[in-house]
């Protein structure tokens, strides 16, 4: 073998072994979440949230807030939105706080279903429940802030 075969195969391995790691990593949850958001519009452009949940990382408890959400463009009601599901990618607490915006799924009223979404550290929550309205991320994304 030629210098430079086993210099490309010892990159390949190499380069291999670090995608290997990343997927690894990235299939095992950092924490878990439990999420409760209701929303109700009264009229166009006034709404109330009630929205938050619970994330459990490293053994520990965190209440969190959301706030962001919409009913979908136009519409006037109500709806609430429980799930749970998985945090991914998660190295440090701080982190967790940011901008969600749904990268996949849909969780749709009666019959329920997954969403994705994903802020801006990185950090991945994968959520699986169900919905009594049409209950959406904002275009600019639904805003998570730890409490204190």
């Amino acid at each position: 073998m030629n210098f430079f075969r086993k210099t490309l195969l010892v990159i390949s391995l190499c380069t291999w072994g670090v995608f290997a790691s990343a997927t690894d990593i990235a299939k095992t949850p950092s924490g878990t979440v439990t999420v409760n958001l209701k929303v109700v519009v009264l009229t166009y452009g006034q709404q109330a949230e009630s929205s938050g949940g619970v994330l459990t990382f490293q053994g520990k408890q965190y209440p969190f807030n959301v706030s962001g959400l919409t009913i979908g463009a136009n519409n006037i009601g109500a709806a609430h939105l429980v799930a749970k599901g998985e945090i991914y990618g998660l190295t440090e607490l701080d982190k967790f706080a940011g901008t969600y915006v749904k990268t996949g799924g849909s969780i749709m009223p009666i019959t329920g279903g997954q969403s994705t979404l994903q802020n801006e550290n990185g950090v991945i929550m994968h959520l699986e429940g169900t919905v009594n309205g049409p209950l959406d991320p904002s275009p600019t994304g639904a805003i998570v802030i730890l409490a204190k």
